[in-house]
């Protein structure tokens, strides 16, 4: 037990040093191209493109989830602190929010898929499922498939060019943004560390941030969605 203690101490020591966390900054700049041409994919293209996305969100995923240790160490030493003064920490705070954009783009994203195109295509697809569970003739399966394609076809061609354009200006604003994420997390850490007396760790200000950086992963990865292919 007391070897396990040692250990873990041991860790929490070195956890900070022996990790390279990348920059927020950094991952914005190198994040994958946004698939303009998801409509003419082929399998192979989208296959290829989901890869890329997965494993770059991964790389996220490992840089956030490292913070977790590095969080324990900077508050396993908690106590409140009866001198704390942050006012102008908060001011500065308040100032740097102020320059975040708050708009909200998850409701766009959702408008931008599910809209009368996308009521348009289940229908379709419904009524040649029907057709197809009352045939067993082959010709006839193959030409429902073709016209179940052709739907899924005709609501990308309708709704990748609002959600390619959204994703843009998502990213767009991530790029605006991401310093002052960053900047905000730190004050936000610089006022717990004040009243908590918390240890600083500059890179836990960079929390937020990936989480940002996800998001808009997550949308690039609902575009793949869209793909004729993946019906």
């Amino acid at each position: 037990m007391k070897n396990l203690i040692l250990f873990t101490v041991l860790i929490l020591n070195l956890v900070s040093v022996t990790f390279a966390q990348e920059k927020p900054l950094d991952l914005v700049n190198q994040l994958p191209h946004i698939f303009i041409k998801i409509c003419d994919a082929k399998n192979d293209e989208v296959q290829s493109y989901g890869k890329i996305l997965e494993d770059f969100k991964n790389r996220v995923n490992s840089s956030l989830d490292s913070l977790a240790l590095l969080k324990i160490k900077a508050q396993k030493s908690a106590n409140i602190n009866p001198k704390s003064n942050t006012t102008s920490l908060n001011k500065e705070l308040d100032l740097v929010k102020s320059k975040i954009s708050t708009r909200d783009f998850s409701v766009e994203f959702d408008k931008a898929l599910n809209n009368e195109a996308e009521k348009l295509k289940s229908k379709k697809i419904e009524d040649i499922t029907i057709k197809m569970g009352q045939t067993s003739d082959y010709a006839v399966m193959e030409k429902l498939l073709d016209e179940i394609n052709q739907a899924a076809l005709e609501y990308c061609n309708s709704s990748s060019p609002k959600f390619i354009d959204l994703l843009i200006q998502q990213r767009a604003v991530l790029e605006i943004d991401i310093a002052n994420i960053v900047k905000a997390s730190d004050l936000k850490q610089q006022i717990e560390c004040d009243v908590l007396d918390y240890t600083y760790f500059f890179e836990l200000s960079y929390e937020t941030a990936y989480i940002y950086i996800l998001d808009h992963l997550k949308y690039m990865s609902f575009l793949l969605g869209l793909a004729p292919g993946n019906e």
